[in-house]
């Protein structure tokens, strides 16, 4: 079989290998994901408390090595650090089972890594960081 050939071959495989990731991207038109103490949905601008939200162009520009170091900065967040990959973020004084913390809408902290504060909440990859709020 020439070159040739077996490149026309080659065409169709790859047309049915990449057109499902271009229909599911397509489909993919969720707005943002808005969680609140009160459990409604509402808009950032109608809660009746201070949202401070840093996005993943401040991520990439700043000189924090993971998320939790850029999330030290925001106000009213203090950062437990036991060891570089072990951090636990106090959110206004609150912190362990007292935070929610969300990785792509599932909760991250929950009572079965432990009741305390949850200092594997420096374990999530700064790439896949979009938008941190507080």
């Amino acid at each position: 079989m020439s070159c040739r050939h077996a490149y026309l071959a080659l065409v169709p495989t790859l047309v049915v290998l990449i057109a499902p990731g271009v229909i599911v991207a397509a489909d993919d038109q969720s707005g943002p994901l808005v969680v609140s103490a009160t459990r409604l949905g509402s808009e950032p601008f109608q809660q009746p408390y201070a949202i401070y939200g840093v996005d993943a162009a401040d991520l990439r520009t700043s000189s924090a090595r993971t998320p939790t170091d850029e999330l030290a900065s925001t106000p009213g967040v203090f950062m437990q650090r036991t060891a570089q990959a072990q951090s636990s973020p106090y959110i206004r004084g609150l912190t362990g089972e007292q935070t929610l913390l969300l990785f792509d809408g599932v909760r991250f902290n929950h009572a079965t890594n432990r009741p305390g504060p949850n200092q594997y909440a420096a374990l999530i990859p700064g790439e896949s960081v979009g938008r941190i709020d507080t």
